[in-house]
């Protein structure tokens, strides 16, 4: 007889200091830029600042590192944490039970796109991710007691 599966264990909620200071999130690929466009709806002049409810999901098969951890919009990967903060991440989800997933506030900022002047050559800036996460992580409920 085979033994059942593990339980799925709900996301793990991180702590944050509302700061939205963690931003080494590798979001520049062309793809992960238009999932963040598809989100923020268009480019705008003076750029975008649109709070929103991310997941951090453990990829240990990443091919080139396998504490990896993935940034998850919705499902959609927009990025990958930093090698530094991934690791902080990846252990604070194993020794709360070995859990694949965290959320956490974050803001999608940039976006710009200002239009050429007389005076001035028009520009677009690429839009990143900032996640309110204190480091090291911290369980939200650890924080609010």
């Amino acid at each position: 007889m085979t033994p059942p599966p593990p339980p799925i264990l709900a996301p793990l909620p991180l702590a944050g200091d509302g700061t939205y200071r963690l931003d080494k999130i590798h979001a520049g690929r062309p793809e992960r830029q238009a999932v963040l466009l598809e989100i923020a709806g268009r480019k705008h002049q003076g750029g975008v600042d649109i709070s929103v409810d991310v997941d951090l999901v453990r990829e240990p098969t990443n091919q080139y590192d396998p504490r990896a951890v993935r940034v998850e919009i919705g499902g959609q990967l927009v990025g990958y944490l930093s090698r530094e903060h991934a690791r902080d991440v990846a252990l604070t989800l194993a020794l709360n039970g070995d859990r694949q997933r965290a959320t956490c506030k974050a803001r999608i900022v940039g976006g710009w796109k200002r239009q050429p002047t007389p005076t001035r050559e028009g520009s677009e800036g690429d839009f990143g991710v900032r996640l309110d996460v204190v480091m090291p992580p911290r369980m939200a409920a650890e924080v609010a007691e």
